[in-house]
């Protein structure tokens, strides 16, 4: 028995079983077929993704694959998103540095259609410093889509409004 939840060896094997997919499945895949240590099972997915450098390359090409951004709003909030959380993953390992990357920021401003380009490089230029690089790309993007949504919320009141006076 587990002193942590009380489970057998065997079922936490089933619980991992069950509970890894992809990779993470792929990497011990043989191991949950023959073995009854969930200890084992373990250490190999520590080894695959408990090291902040391999996690850390995965954060960054998982940023660097992102497709471009269409010019809907919520494509907009979900690239945001994705940065965002890049960014606090990144804090959170302590791995900071990579926030400052300017490949990196390059590499995903460059998925910006033009006009979105030429405002993130205003808006980059008149930030505080204390804003780390790559901190400022999700910021940025978060309020020209708060900027989109006000317009549209906006221009569909006054459509409604309109068509009432007529």
């Amino acid at each position: 028995m587990s002193e942590l939840g009380g489970y057998t060896d065997s079922e936490n094997v089933n619980r991992l079983f069950v509970a890894l997919k992809d990779d993470a499945r792929k990497a011990v895949d043989t191991l949950l077929a023959t073995t009854r240590n969930p200890a084992t099972i373990m250490k190999t997915l520590e080894l695959h993704y408990g090291n902040k450098c391999v996690i850390a390359k995965k954060i960054l090409n998982d940023l660097k694959e992102m497709p471009s951004i269409d010019s809907g709003k919520i494509k907009l909030l979900q690239f945001a998103t994705k940065i965002k959380n890049a960014v606090t993953a990144l804090k959170s390992l302590n791995l900071t540095g990579h926030l400052e990357s300017s490949d990196l920021i390059q590499s995903i401003t460059k998925k910006f259609p033009a006009a979105l380009k030429y405002a993130y490089n205003e808006y980059a230029a008149n930030v505080p410093e204390e804003q780390a690089g790559l901190e400022k790309v999700p910021n940025f993007l978060c309020w020209q889509a708060e900027l989109s949504a006000n317009g549209i919320f906006e221009d569909d009141v006054c459509e409604v409004t309109q068509n009432h006076a007529d």
